[in-house]
């Protein structure tokens, strides 16, 4: 419990500097640590395709996440990168900003995402091995207390997560294995 703490405590100070911008979602009020709760959720991948084929995907979206409806840079960066993104959720579009808080291209990738009163760290680590690459996704997900006040309701966001990046991702790791196979087909 007392790393989650760390955690949340971590993430709502990372969120009070990037807060101090000139515009991000119209400069909702830090939330106190002791009145956060957090989630946490993690992938690790192993793709059979080079980081830079994996990337192309990681970076955009709307290959591969089928409620994706747009991504408007309204800052541009990479880093400090300001952006609405709009998914569709029940049949209605949602709206939602991200700010780039790191991007190294072709290995990392971590912004913040603000939509009401819920802050999430999304963070895309890409290592190069022999096979190919590993993804490595965490997200981190702080929010006010009195909207995951039961344990009970933040694991099931927990596990809804998990299931919606574990299905998501392997999207992205058979696009860019199917991207291998095919340049390696071409190129013989």
């Amino acid at each position: 419990m007392r790393f989650r703490s760390l955690i949340a405590a971590t993430a709502l100070a990372s969120l009070a500097i990037m807060l101090a911008g000139p515009t991000f979602a119209a400069k909702p009020a830090p939330i106190a640590a002791e009145t956060a709760a957090a989630t946490f959720n993690r992938i690790d991948l192993q793709i059979d395709a080079p980081c830079e084929i994996v990337w192309s995907y990681v970076i955009d979206r709307s290959k591969w996440k089928d409620n994706f409806v747009s991504r408007t840079i309204l800052e541009p960066g990479p880093v400090g990168e300001l952006a609405e993104y709009k998914a569709r959720l029940g049949g209605q579009v949602m709206a939602r900003m991200e700010r780039t808080v790191a991007y190294a291209p072709n290995r990392r990738l971590v912004y913040l995402i603000a939509a009401d009163e819920t802050y999430t760290f999304a963070a895309y680590e890409l290592t190069p091995n022999s096979r190919g690459c590993t993804l490595q996704l965490s997200i981190s997900l702080v929010s006010p207390t009195h909207l995951f006040s039961e344990k009970s309701l933040r694991e099931a966001v927990a596990r809804e997560t998990q299931g919606l990046i574990e299905s998501d991702h392997s999207k992205v790791k058979a696009l860019a294995e199917q991207d291998t196979s095919r340049k390696s087909r071409t190129s013989k």
